[in-house]
């Protein structure tokens, strides 16, 4: 069986868009991995709404921008002002939030990662999350702005 993983950023989408391409793709549990969990020009996607919205039609929501967010308040984890990716995959919180992405898939669960970014190539669910889990074994596959699929090389 080949475990994987979607990632989806919502960028200038509207919620209602953004819905159906979740159902469009069978996902049952959104993670939220965004540092902020709020959007000044979206406000449907900002946590608390974003949850309601998504449980209403039966989607799960977890925020996990603690342990798996790309822009850490902690200043140890920046390197000239931006996000050292290196070190903030040697914190114990971001090993343990792949720990809840890996224990969710496994028990068969099909979880898009979500940030704002709509480019994942742009995007640290791709750089740190998406590359972390397909070094782990996983297939990671991004929900791009057409609602398509795309899939991560494989490193190994």
């Amino acid at each position: 069986m080949t475990f994987c993983i979607y990632t989806i950023g919502y960028g200038n989408r509207s919620i209602s868009d953004f819905i159906q391409i979740l159902k469009d793709n069978q996902i049952q549990v959104v993670v939220d991995v965004r540092s902020v969990p709020y959007s000044r020009y979206r406000p449907a996607f900002n946590s608390k709404a974003l949850a309601k919205n998504l449980t209403d039609v039966g989607i799960g929501y977890m925020f996990k921008g603690n342990e798996l967010g790309g822009m850490p308040k902690d200043t140890a984890l920046q390197t000239n002002d931006l996000p050292d990716y290196d070190k903030i995959r040697k914190t114990i919180s971001y090993q343990q939030g792949l720990y809840y992405l890996e224990c969710g898939i496994e028990l068969g669960f099909r979880i898009a990662v979500l940030c704002a970014c709509l480019d994942h190539t742009e995007c640290h669910r791709n750089k740190l999350i998406g590359v972390d889990m397909s070094r782990k074994g996983y297939e990671v596959y991004h929900i791009n702005k057409n609602g398509d699929i795309s899939q991560n090389e494989r490193l190994f």
